[in-house]
């Protein structure tokens, strides 16, 4: 550390992603069942005993899977329930890095911070937030976005976990940890679009005054979809989303390079010069004390390939820089 200088001492330079303008639509709703494959010695009675919310909802199983004997069940068969029946048991997830603003159901929040079911985390100017689930996976929420908890737990009978979350305004960086179970659902919402994923690096936004949303992959596999169509993305790809129409799987930008980094700077304002990328109508920086962008500290965007951040403390410092 240089007393009254910053060094950039290290960039990790991400593919471009796409913008994109959309009216606000409802998102697909859940089929709201879960599958459960009968084994050896089960019977309705005993499942509903062991995992429903009230045994007698067994009943409810039986007619809507045409079940004559709930005490004999065909090893094999596929019952379908409604999620609603089932037990859960939440999932743990907490805070683990946060910078300025940030709020949790309306109260400041704080290192170590507990989230659960129903939680919205909010992040104000110049303000970020990492969120770490139990497995691993962790959610990087930047400045000025609203993220709900919708669901966030465990279901009894089959030990799937159920990870859902609402982008009401602005963006996540998602990284998740791979799925163990055929049931494993990790989703990512806004009014307009669903990502679902099993193991990946992704991004999504949504702005909530201009009603529009991006899906964006660096790593692994996405499927997206509206109410009427759904996507696969691969890593490198991105989609728009309008609440009339899917848009067209398109390729992301390549990677900013810069032509100043590593260098020692002692101004009041951290410069960092790119090399223009064809076809980008801007750039978006980030700085990070961590190489992993656990804790993010500071974020701009410009429509110059030159960035340009202020009021950046002393120290060696990580940048992620992405082409719009």
């Amino acid at each position: 550390i240089m007393q009254g200088r910053s060094f950039i001492a290290a960039a990790l330079f991400t593919c471009g992603i796409l913008s994109a303008t959309a009216a606000v639509a409802a998102p697909p709703a859940d089929s709201g069942e879960v599958l459960y494959r009968v084994r050896p010695g089960d019977t309705l009675a005993d499942l509903s005993a062991r995992a429903f919310i009230r045994p007698s909802d067994y009943k409810v199983v039986q007619a809507r899977n045409a079940v004559r004997n709930p005490r004999l069940l065909p090893v094999g068969m596929t019952l379908k329930i409604p999620a609603r029946l089932l037990r859960r048991q939440p999932i743990a997830a907490q805070v683990i890095t946060m910078r300025g603003g940030v709020s949790v159901n309306g109260a400041q929040a704080q290192p170590n911070m507990r989230i659960g079911e129903g939680s919205e985390i909010r992040t104000g100017p110049r303000s970020f937030a990492t969120i770490q689930l139990e497995d691993g996976s962790k959610l990087t929420v930047p400045s000025e976005s609203r993220l709900q908890v919708v669901a966030l737990h465990r279901l009894v009978l089959t030990n799937a976990t159920i990870k859902r979350f609402l982008l009401a305004n602005g963006r996540i960086e998602t990284e998740v940890s791979p799925a163990k179970k055929g049931g494993d659902r990790f989703e990512v919402r806004t009014p307009i679009s669903v990502a679902a994923v099993r193991g990946t690096n992704f991004r999504v936004s949504y702005t909530e005054a201009g009603s529009r949303g991006t899906t964006e992959v660096l790593h692994g596999h996405v499927a997206v979809s509206d109410d009427k169509n759904n996507v696969m993305l691969d890593a490198g790809r991105g989609v728009v989303v309008s609440p009339t129409a899917l848009g067209t799987v398109q390729a992301l930008l390549p990677a900013p390079q810069p032509t100043n980094m590593g260098e020692v700077q002692d101004s009041e304002i951290v410069r960092i010069q790119l090399t223009p990328v064809p076809g980008a109508s801007g750039y978006r920086a980030q700085l990070a004390t961590d190489a992993a962008f656990i804790d993010l500290f500071a974020e701009t965007e410009t429509a110059n390939p030159v960035i340009e951040m202020s009021a950046v403390p002393n120290g060696s410092h990580f940048a992620r820089i992405s082409a719009l």
